[in-house]
């Protein structure tokens, strides 16, 4: 019986043996499958994300949210995270246009009534905006640029609003030291629009829709197109206005 017993192991040995390196193969290879799938999972996770950082970093200093593309990734969590982003971007967007709308209707009205001092002056600003408006279509500027000229020309004398009356509205001619005056309109409206988040492409016709195109207008005595489109439409437009519209020192021509 012990024979039979010691003749057992000796066969079932090599079965064993070969069992034992089956066993620690196939551990081998579970781990290492687990270990391919984990890193895999992984990545199918984490790149998604990287990308979504990646795409936020490009953003930095535009204070603008970016939209994200609607199937980033193949994972449920992470296309409604993207997703969920999206609207919140785009809730941000509108609120920053609904803001921007009304800070322009804010500063229009300004100016509006600014002109509205002076029968002479009543609805200048406006007048310049739709001819200058309609000036830049004709020159087959993009909708962007017509549409920054169109805002750009409501709020070109804001700076006027620093200007006593008595010198706006004098029948006489000007001395030098009230021309000066005159002159820091352009500085003093780009003053009050600057810290006005949003109105940074309205500055230039702000400031500079006085230059000419010989150098000898003002603040800064800028030559051609040194000068912005938008600031040159609106100074020959201005002039224009001015020069058909009655004004304290002379009739409408």
């Amino acid at each position: 019986m012990l024979r039979s017993l010691q003749d057992m192991d000796a066969a079932s040995g090599p079965v064993q043996a070969i069992l034992k390196r089956v066993f620690v193969i196939t551990g081998v290879a579970a781990m290492a499958a687990a270990l391919f799938l984990s890193v895999l999972s992984s990545r199918s996770i984490v790149e998604p994300i990287a990308g979504v950082v990646r795409h936020l970093r490009a953003s930095e200093g535009t204070y603008v949210l970016p939209e994200f593309s609607e199937r980033p990734s193949s994972i449920p969590e992470i296309r409604e995270l993207i997703t969920s982003f999206n609207r919140a971007a785009l809730a941000v967007q509108d609120g920053r246009d609904y803001l921007r709308r009304a800070y322009v209707g804010f500063v229009s009205s300004l100016a509006s009534a600014l002109d509205a001092r002076d029968r002479y002056t009543a609805g200048h600003s406006h007048r310049v905006s739709v001819m200058a408006t309609a000036t830049a279509r004709h020159m087959e500027l993009g909708e962007a640029e017509v549409e920054t000229i169109r805002i750009g020309a409501l709020l070109h004398d804001i700076g006027k609003i620093g200007v006593p009356d008595q010198i706006l509205q004098k029948t006489g001619a000007l001395t030098k030291e009230e021309f000066d005056q005159i002159k820091q309109h352009p500085g003093i409206g780009k003053r009050i629009l600057e810290p006005v988040g949003g109105f940074e492409e309205y500055l230039p016709i702000v400031e500079l829709h006085h230059e000419n195109w010989d150098g000898s207008g003002y603040p800064h005595g800028l030559r051609g197109e040194e000068v912005p489109v938008g600031a040159r439409i609106v100074h020959v437009v201005d002039a224009y206005d001015a020069i058909t519209t009655d004004r304290p020192y002379r009739p409408g021509m």
